[in-house]
């Protein structure tokens, strides 16, 4: 699987509120990476990997995806609720920002010339 570099701009908890519809502990982490071709992004698709300072794996969401005009730069957020009972929620929830190695693995990348490029997969 090919990886690139992302940047985590803010991760933070927020906390559940039945006013908002919200029942549990949700995470929202928003990332940053940089369209480096010279056509307009229109959507990308993949995973977000998150390891510890020791490179342990702490967690792999499901795939993030958008549908709407990437510029140069982009940042993209994700929300996840909490799931109390999983170490894995809970080490990624607690663990501060600058503590996460954060890998983008792409999928894929649709253009708004309607070309895409699909990532190689490692099987």
């Amino acid at each position: 699987m090919v990886r690139a570099p992302v940047a985590v701009t803010d991760k933070k908890v927020v906390p559940s509120d039945m006013h908002a519809h919200r029942f549990s502990d949700e995470i929202a982490i928003a990332v940053a990476f940089q369209n480096k071709s010279a056509k307009t992004l229109w959507g990308v698709k993949g995973t977000l990997v998150f390891k510890d300072i020791f490179g342990d794996l702490i967690k792999t969401p499901a795939s993030r995806s958008t549908a709407e005009s990437v510029p140069d730069r982009r940042t993209c957020g994700t929300d996840r609720w909490i799931n109390q009972f999983r170490a894995a929620d809970v080490k990624l929830a607690q663990t501060p920002q600058d503590k996460l190695k954060v890998t983008w693995e792409p999928d894929t990348y649709l253009f708004s010339d309607g070309t895409s490029l699909k990532a190689p997969s490692s099987e």
